[in-house]
């Protein structure tokens, strides 16, 4: 079976901070330069634009047959902070994210968990301050959840640092949350050194609701450098997840167009392969 692919508006981030590409059009060009049929935004991206130019947005991506499936937030507060005023507002700028999502027809929304200077990837759960801030991300999450309900929206968080590098903080998170519009966004990359990339998109994965294909550099081959994709892959499949592969090339060796392009066919060669 083919996989389902999809386009992180990071992937071509340079060229919408420098004018090139206008981020509201995002949708069509993806469309139209990569023939891929899913979008992922990144509301750092779209601050400029108000409420009215995101449902052109919205528009422009259901009329081009590329839909926003989800947008990635960032900067905006940290959901697990150990003062209950700093976490209340993290939670409240979500909130008004989470509208945004479901103005653009989005299904999903990934968060940041916060605690980037208190957690580690190695510290056990018994930790005081791992067991606070997990506590308190549980907590924010769950409000997010309550609030994105009724627009049927699913709350992800992705391995992104901090608390959320932490694979059993992840975990329990989830076990905390089971039932409820709440998963996982495992990334290929963003993992720290020491830890297992792939240990850790496993740990994720039976809660996977969406998947990040970062992607760096490739060989003469086509193969991703750094990053094993046919074993990314084989991990994800065997947990049955049939999802959307989101592509988010940052690589700097190539432009950020080939990047995507480099990803693409490796995704669709790996998907061909494991087909025959």
């Amino acid at each position: 079976m083919s996989l389902k692919i999809s386009l992180a508006q990071w992937s071509l981030h340079r060229a919408i901070e420098r004018g090139e590409l206008r981020g509201l059009d995002f949708p069509r060009y993806t469309s139209e330069t990569f023939g891929i049929r899913g979008v992922e935004l990144v509301n750092t991206l779209l601050e400029r634009h108000d409420d009215a130019s995101l449902a052109e947005m919205r528009r422009q991506a259901d009329d081009s047959g590329a839909p926003v499936l989800l947008v990635m937030v960032d900067d905006e507060g940290d959901l697990c902070a150990a003062e209950e005023s700093a976490r209340r507002d993290a939670v409240d700028r979500h909130r008004r994210w989470i509208d945004r999502t479901a103005g653009l027809g989005a299904r999903a929304m990934r968060v940041n968990t916060g605690a980037e200077e208190t957690v580690a990837w190695n510290m056990p759960l018994e930790h005081p301050e791992l067991a606070r801030a997990l506590d308190a991300c549980a907590a924010s999450c769950a409000a997010l959840c309550e609030h994105a309900l009724d627009a049927q929206i699913d709350v992800l968080l992705e391995n992104h640092g901090g608390l959320s590098s932490n694979m059993p903080a992840v975990v329990e998170i989830c076990r905390r949350l089971r039932g409820r519009n709440f998963g996982t966004l495992p990334d290929f990359g963003n993992c720290p050194e020491g830890a297992d990339a792939y240990a850790n998109v496993d740990a994720m994965m039976p809660f996977a609701r969406a998947v990040s294909a970062k992607c760096l550099d490739f060989d003469a081959d086509g193969d991703e450098t750094s990053i094993d994709f046919a074993r990314m892959l084989r991990i994800a499949r065997s947990h049955d997840y049939d999802g959307w592969f989101g592509i988010e090339y940052e690589g700097d060796r190539l432009s950020e167009p080939d990047g995507v392009h480099a990803c693409r066919q490796l995704l669709q060669r790996l998907s061909d392969l494991h087909a025959s």
